[in-house]
């Protein structure tokens, strides 16, 4: 502690034996410094503003918006790429509906080949059922020796 203020001390006499000329001319050059460090903080003022204006810029969907209105090709591009998007929306839409339209005719015509299938099938056996009768008639006949009606 005794050290501290004998250094205080040596300062106070450095500055005791200083001429008024050379303390006015330290005061100037602290003025200076000051008015120094001041106009390099203004400056980061502006360079801060600067950059929050370019980020707000970056960010700021209207801004877009004004771009657009003031490129009439960028917004005359813009503008065909929607359109296009739309068509291609609407097409997407179409080929769907389509893929469902084609499925339900897959269905029916696989349920209309079953149908047919069943008929034939059908048929077929009627087909058979009339040669078995056909058979019967004629062994009765032939037994029997006379023409008879089954209906």
């Amino acid at each position: 502690m005794f050290t501290q203020m004998s250094e205080h001390s040596k300062e106070d006499l450095d500055f005791s034996n200083l001429s008024n000329k050379e303390i006015d001319e330290f005061i100037d050059q602290l003025k200076a410094q000051k008015s120094s460090f001041i106009q390099k903080r203004e400056e980061y003022k502006r360079i801060m503003i600067r950059i929050e204006r370019r980020i707000h810029q970056k960010f700021d969907p209207e801004k877009e918006k004004r771009d657009l209105e003031n490129n009439p090709e960028i917004f005359n591009t813009k503008q065909e790429m929607e359109t296009i998007m739309k068509k291609r929306d609407c097409l997407e839409i179409d080929v769907k509906t389509l893929r469902e339209l084609l499925f339900q005719l897959d269905e029916s015509i696989s349920m209309t080949k079953e149908d047919l299938t069943s008929k034939l099938l059908q048929r077929a056996n009627f087909v058979a059922q009339r040669e078995e009768l056909d058979e019967i008639y004629e062994a009765s006949k032939t037994s029997s020796g006379q023409d008879f009606e089954l209906f």
